[in-house]
């Protein structure tokens, strides 16, 4: 796990370089999916609110430090012991604190060391999801355009057909229900274009949102890719679900990782009752002035003292008791936490396995309808020309054929979609595998 962060970090890195000459104009016609990813490393506002939180945490760790280090603190005062007389005494004090034991403070370090741990995670954490994100937007991107070509040809497909049947139907070769027919299927085809083209817009301003500069078309994905799942991965994956391991999902790590910090907050209050030694080193320099001073009031010289000093608390009210009581309940809440975090990383595995594993033969079964329903469509044709079949058999074919290309390309995105989401369960998911997704995609 500490390799795959690593390599994230790398990424990050390279990605922040990479957007930058993106965004300043060195960007692609068509970008691949690690392209986007790139872009949105730049602009992402969620990555860069958990890049601050990051950095702000880590001063956490400073400032718990510092409550172990001597304090020093200088000092200055002008006092009037007899106003009547005008005498005044004038101070300069240095003084130095150094705590020799503060068990609270030593606490308050290790509170502060699983902190930045915790954030540290929760920055991993955004930044897979950042992935995940950006692959959903950019196969949302991908189907629409997709749809949008499926719609495109089936449009001048029924226009065609409407303007073969309106010119037969003047010769007298075809029926006023033939022309209503196919001209009712061609109205229908534009309608769909019509709302494709909506889709697709919505699709290039949702990719927008996360890259901050104009997408309009991404790589496509061909529909006689064949696609298999990992099977190395999906053997990982049913592994650690039988033995219920998932110490890599970010989920599982955050909430153990708070579970550690509630079991730190009950040791840290329960250094309220434990005593502190502190040492005091100061020195001072004391001038006494005025017209008619008085040695008894004022003396001049230096004073240096060496001291240490043990507290023990012995009674706050039940305030130490109640704050013991507080975090031990909150211990139980991280406990509960952790359980719920693993099992819905359980949950996730098993839903990812079983979608990857029908999704594979669905891809298969569409694969085959596509070409079941091209070949009905031909002998529809065939059928209407001799006068076998009517033209309703032909327009129903060839809006089949549509649909099962449109299904064929949504089912074999929501399978590489399903595997990214597998990785990202088994904590495995890194932009390397953007990279993969991007070997099966073409440029249009």
């Amino acid at each position: 796990m500490k390799q795959i962060k690593h390599n994230l970090n790398q990424w990050l890195s390279r990605c922040s370089f990479v957007g930058i000459m993106l965004v300043s104009g060195a960007g692609y016609a068509a970008p691949g999916l690690l392209d986007v990813y790139q872009m949105a490393v730049v602009h992402d506002a969620t990555l860069a609110q958990a890049r601050s939180d990051l950095e702000a945490d880590q001063q956490q760790l400073v400032q718990a430090r510092a409550l172990l280090l001597p304090k020093v603190n200088a000092t200055a005062g002008l006092s009037y012991p007899d106003i009547e007389r005008n005498q005044n005494r004038q101070s300069l004090g240095l003084r130095l604190d150094q705590p020799l034991y503060n068990r609270e403070a030593f606490s308050l370090f290790d509170e502060a060391t699983i902190r930045i741990n915790l954030a540290q995670l929760r920055y991993d954490n955004v930044a897979q999801n950042l992935m995940t994100r950006v692959s959903q937007a950019y196969f949302d991107l991908l189907l629409a355009q997709q749809t949008l070509s499926f719609a495109q040809a089936r449009e001048a497909a029924e226009k065609i057909q409407w303007e073969r049947a309106q010119a037969a139907f003047e010769v007298g070769l075809a029926s006023r229900t033939d022309v209503l027919q196919t001209r009712s299927a061609y109205d229908l085809a534009m309608a769909d274009r019509i709302e494709a083209e909506n889709n697709v817009d919505i699709s290039q301003e949702a990719l927008r949102r996360l890259t901050g500069q104009p997408v309009l078309q991404v790589q496509t994905l061909p529909l006689e890719h064949n696609i298999a799942p990992d099977a190395a991965l999906m053997r990982m994956a049913e592994q650690a679900g039988l033995a219920n391991e998932f110490s890599q999902n970010l989920a599982v790590q955050i909430a153990t990782e708070q579970q550690r910090l509630a079991e730190q907050g009950i040791t840290t209050r329960q250094a309220d009752r434990w005593f502190d030694v502190n040492l005091t080193l100061s020195h001072s320099r004391t001038e006494c002035g005025g017209s008619d001073r008085d040695p008894l009031l004022c003396r001049s010289g230096n004073n240096t003292e060496l001291a240490i000093n043990a507290t023990l608390p012995l009674y706050q009210g039940g305030l130490t008791s109640s704050r013991i009581d507080e975090a031990r309940l909150r211990n139980q809440t991280a406990m509960t936490a952790v359980r719920e975090a693993r099992e819905q990383a359980s949950l996730d595995a098993r839903v990812s396995l079983r979608n990857l594993e029908r999704g594979q033969a669905r891809v298969n079964a569409l694969r085959e309808a596509v070409k079941s329903n091209e070949a009905f469509l031909e002998a529809a044709e065939e059928g209407y020309r001799v006068g076998l079949r009517n033209l309703i058999d032909v327009v129903t074919a060839r809006s089949n054929v549509f649909n099962a290309q449109n299904n064929l390309a949504q089912a074999m995105q929501a399978l590489v979609l399903e595997q990214l989401r597998l990785k990202q369960v088994l904590g495995q998911l890194q932009p390397d595998d953007l990279a993969q997704v991007d070997q099966l995609l073409i440029a249009p």
